[in-house]
């Protein structure tokens, strides 16, 4: 009986060694795999054809996420979708606990860093945005440092990438499992080099420029206005898009401040003065707002036309779409699109 009791002691320990051993493995911080499944790179294949990094700090005890817009420079697709598909606004959202963040699953091809949206604390409204110009390419098996940091130190800040900042980040990758499946590509924001996806080069010098936009500035959206049979539930659907798609750049005056500006503004014009250009102009210089967003929606029959104005004091801009027999789901879209020409090109 002694016997059986030691072998089944030794046995126990053995098997306590091996579950110890693969629990802290499983804990250990890796890179992803290489390649992905048939159906494509998912958040929960853990694999991958590239590997992005982006350097990151958080200088406060503050819960901080961040959510990155990428720009697909290869696709028409002008909607939004995730890192794992292609598109002009990819999103990838993620809270800043190390000096890195590991993005996997970006497809090959050229991309823009486009903006950056910090959140403070569980908040789910931005407390400020940046606005980047980025690029870069990649090829599969390519692990890249982005050439900008992004620091929190009660205020969201960019920085280039400096070659003490890079070594250290690559020192810590080095120890990662499955780092030997990448190759790692110092320089990236070379965009002349399309065929050399795997030539290791020196640090380049930070081209990205930036614009910033924080605070950010303060505009004010007119309500939604029809032309044909429109639905009200249509018409606050799309309004709702045009908010959340504009809230990334600006920071949009409450619906109260517009409506007691607007009264105003009714007050001090007689009604035949009151055009709608006259009136948004006034309504601005009653709230000191520089920018100001009116969508209109005409519909006849089947086919839709969505014109979207962009007024400030000096200048206005307009960018129409026009759909035929379009759900609210591709008119949600193409309000996106407009943003986006209107907006993003001009900033």
């Amino acid at each position: 009986m002694k016997n059986y009791d030691i072998f089944f002691q030794f046995e126990y320990k053995y098997i306590f060694l091996i579950f110890i051993v693969v629990f802290i493995s499983g804990c250990l911080d890796k890179l992803p795999s290489y390649g992905c499944s048939r159906y494509g790179c998912t958040s929960t294949g853990g694999g991958s054809y590239t590997v992005f990094v982006l350097p990151t700090k958080n200088l406060t005890n503050k819960t901080i996420r961040f959510e990155i817009t990428l720009e697909s420079k290869d696709s028409e697709d002008y909607g939004t979708c995730s890192v794992f598909k292609k598109c002009k606004n990819m999103n990838y959202s993620f809270f800043v606990e190390k000096d890195y963040e590991i993005i996997s699953g970006l497809q090959e091809g050229h991309y823009k860093l486009k903006s950056i949206d910090y959140f403070i604390d569980s908040s789910d409204i931005p407390a400020g945005n940046l606005i980047l110009s980025e690029e870069f390419k990649l090829f599969r098996k390519n692990l890249i440092i982005s050439n900008t940091s992004f620091i929190y130190d009660g205020k969201l800040k960019t920085s280039i990438t400096n070659p003490k900042i890079r070594e250290k980040i690559i020192s810590k990758l080095n120890v990662l499992v499955n780092r030997k499946l990448w190759t790692l590509v110092n320089r990236h924001n070379n965009l002349d080099q399309l065929n050399k996806s795997n030539e290791v080069g020196k640090v380049d010098e930070q081209t990205t420029k930036l614009a910033v936009i924080e605070p950010r500035n303060e505009c004010i959206i007119v309500p939604t206005s029809t032309l044909g049979i429109v639905s009200d539930t249509r018409k606050q659907i799309l309004q709702n898009t045009l908010e959340g798609k504009l809230k990334k750049y600006f920071k949009i005056i409450s619906q109260e401040r517009f409506e007691k500006a607007q009264e105003k503004a009714f007050e001090e014009l007689d009604y035949e003065e009151c055009t709608e250009d006259r009136c948004i102009m006034l309504i601005q210089e009653i709230l000191q707002v520089e920018n100001a967003f009116h969508l209109q929606v005409i519909e006849e029959d089947s086919n839709t036309q969505l014109s979207l104005s962009w007024r400030t004091l000096d200048d206005k801009k307009r960018e129409n779409d026009f759909c035929e027999e379009c759900k609210t789901k591709d008119l949600n879209r193409k309000i996106n699109e407009l943003v986006e020409k209107l907006v993003v090109s001009s900033l």
